[in-house]
């Protein structure tokens, strides 16, 4: 077993959306009745021991390694061929990048490098507010490196066919750390500030300076924390859309000068901005004055070293997997050696998706994979269709909407794979390269990349396949009405072609399931057949639909996680829904099959198991929009009429929960 990656930790703990970022916890009980979740998983719990270099191990964490093992192999195969690839190709790229990676000779006496060191320098040199926004705006629309805030478009959410420009504030991830005063959070809180201090110094200002400057950058820090939304206000569009037109941006904004933003971000005409965070937003722009400016110049000073310091010297790189364990709950940071295989899948994660697919995930999985996505989403319209609280023209609308649904298994067609390395140019060592430069080329190339697909119209199959295919997750993307299923995810336990199809239900069909009920959650029923931000209900079915909401809130709220703390109904509702309404798909179409159903209640609880850390367990609590593994198995399952007559679960069991208070969704 290969040691758990670096990057991809980063990914589940701060970016994942889709099926998973799910928890759980032993327990002694071991019968069905009283916990459902042990009763199949007890022996797997007993095997499995945490990892130091992991906060978890569960069957996320073993495809992980798997995963990741493959691309070692793929990575290792080529490095060692004696073949000259030609420039430009993805062999090329993968092969020589690793080479600059590996060689600590050239990183150690290079340390951060030319570039890096101008952008720093050209902070520092801003005689005033003007200059500096520029520098930092430079930097980001050279780079995507956001040092305080940036423009940039992405999809209109009222309108999925167009591009709208967005004003995006630099986000620590660790926004919710920073507002918690618990024990835990404060020793992260001390590591990251310890951490911001050593970037200083290693960067080469001495101790006195690094501490004024990591003072400096702590009173930002806690300003934008506060400042910032919460996790489930985060995914709330009525929250985050926030149409502002030119005039009104800068009104608002007004610490900005319009002037010069337009040239440096080559914005044509006065086009509309979206504000996703409007307080963050305000609270900022009162803080862009020339009396902060030192303390703004050390801020974005510190978030450019911070990126960029696990690909510069040894020990800037051992310092941020330093961090990042503290940060995980790890009790040993990753190896440098898997951490630097897992960087380079992942900044070269196009070319090695076309690599990794090619060698590991057939044809005839993804043709499986999408009977199944047409078997359950025929089954979502039949139990729409059923449903006796929607009117006929909701039914009607909502059957459009799943008739519309895009979906993408394994990984694009041979025209929609994104070309973003066209610009970049990745020098071996033996013709003078050096890492820190060859990964600020491939920033380049992606950011002209992007540039160039912004002035074009909206392709949607491409933005599906923004997370390349060997990623282990899955997603629905609410405002393309998309499901997507990476190839990284199609595999044990979760799905196998040799697997019954009870069981495969259980499993992907239930994480399948689950992304399109997604588009039906408190979120995604907000978004029309297109993927644009439309309420199309009428109005007396929003209200029985938000009744349901509030109940399935109801229902997880103050589940046990770990001692004092528990779930939070709100945060954790729309991944619920999502539960929910899987399960009940799953077993309408496996209704009158009791043998089968077993095995899909089975695999549903099997896939979920997993050993965490307490420190993991903390932040999934206060952080993760999923509740705990455990709770995902018996919680749903405990909801299930059917569950009743299977496993005979009677009043005064643990997995028992009166007829009234089981939610339903459809």
């Amino acid at each position: 077993m290969t040691k758990r990656s670096f990057f991809s930790f980063i990914l589940a703990l701060f970016f994942m959306t889709g099926a998973f970022g799910s928890c759980s916890f032993a327990a002694e009980k071991t019968s069905p009745q009283d916990d459902f979740y042990e009763y199949i998983n007890s022996q797997q719990l007993e095997e499995w021991e945490i990892p130091a270099d992991s906060p978890y191990i569960s069957w996320i964490y073993e495809i992980y390694e798997t995963v990741d093992q493959r691309m070692e192999d793929i990575i290792t195969d080529l490095v060692q061929t004696p073949i000259n690839f030609p420039e430009g190709d993805p062999e090329q790229m993968i092969a020589d990048l690793y080479r600059t990676a590996v060689d600590w000779e050239t990183r150690n006496a290079t340390e951060f490098g030319d570039t890096v060191s101008q952008m720093i320098e050209d902070i520092e040199n801003a005689p005033d507010l003007y200059s500096y926004v520029e520098v930092i705006s430079n930097i980001y629309y050279a780079y995507g490196i956001c040092p305080l805030f940036c423009f940039d478009y992405t999809i209109d959410q009222a309108d999925s066919s167009k591009f709208i420009l967005d004003f995006h504030v630099h986000s620590t991830n660790l926004e919710d750390v920073w507002k918690s005063d618990d024990v835990s959070s404060e020793k992260v809180k001390n590591a990251y500030l310890d951490h911001i201090k050593n970037l200083f110094i290693r960067y080469g200002f001495d101790a006195r300076k690094a501490q004024k400057r990591t003072d400096m950058c702590h009173e930002i820090i806690t300003l934008l924390s506060n400042a910032s939304l919460n996790q489930q206000d985060l995914y709330d569009p009525e929250i985050t859309y926030n149409v502002y037109h030119w005039d009104a941006f800068f009104t608002f904004m007004s610490n900005l000068d319009r002037e010069s933003i337009q040239k440096i971000y080559q914005i044509e005409n006065e086009p509309t901005i979206v504000i996703s965070q409007e307080h963050l937003a305000k609270i900022l722009n009162d803080y862009l004055t020339p009396d902060n400016l030192e303390k703004l110049k050390a801020y974005a000073q510190y978030v450019i070293l911070d990126q960029v310091a696990c690909y510069t010297s040894r020990d800037n790189m051992e310092q941020s997997l330093k961090i990042s364990a503290i940060i995980a709950g790890q009790e040993e940071p990753t190896e440098i050696d898997r951490a630097i295989l897992d960087l380079i899948s992942h900044d070269l994660k196009y070319a090695c998706g076309k690599l990794y697919v090619h060698r590991y995930f057939p044809e005839e999985s993804k043709r499986d994979v999408e009977e199944m996505i047409d078997m359950l989403i025929d089954e979502y319209k039949q139990l729409i269709q059923s449903s006796d609280w929607l009117s006929a023209s909701s039914k009607e609308y909502a059957i459009q909407k799943l008739d519309h649904m895009i979906v993408a298994v394994g990984y694009p067609t041979d025209e929609k794979w994104l070309d973003v390395y066209n610009y970049a140019e990745i020098i071996p060592p033996s013709d003078g390269g050096i890492y820190i430069e060859n990964i600020l080329s491939l920033y380049q190339s992606e950011r002209k990349f992007l540039i160039d697909l912004y002035q074009k119209p909206v392709d949607k199959e491409i933005f599906l396949w923004m997370d390349p295919p060997q990623t282990v997750n899955a997603f629905n993307s609410l405002n393309f009405n998309a499901i997507i299923f990476p190839a990284g995810i199609l595999q044990e336990p979760f799905y196998s072609p040799d697997a019954t199809l009870a069981q495969n239900l259980g499993g992907i069909g239930a994480v399948i399931g689950h992304e399109i009920s997604h588009s039906f959650d408190n979120n995604g029923a907000l978004y029309d057949i297109n993927g644009n931000y439309l309420n199309w209900w009428r109005e007396e079915d929003y209200a029985a639909f938000e009744t349901r909401v509030q109940k399935v809130a109801a229902y997880y709220h103050n589940y046990p996680i770990i001692d004092g703390y528990f779930v939070d109904g709100d945060l954790t509702v729309s991944e619920n829904i999502a539960d929910l309404a899987s399960l009940e798909c799953i077993t309408s179409i496996l209704e009158g099959n009791n043998d089968a159903l077993r095995e899909a209640y089975e695999q549903w609880a099997t896939i979920w198991a997993g050993k965490y850390t307490d420190a993991y367990l903390i932040n999934i609590a206060r952080f993760d929009v999923h509740s705990p593994a455990k709770v995902r198995v018996n919680a749903v399952l405990s909801s299930m009429d059917k569950f009743y007559e299977l496993y005979p679960i009677e009043i005064g069991d643990d997995m028992y929960v009166a007829p009234e208070d089981r939610p339903q969704i459809w």
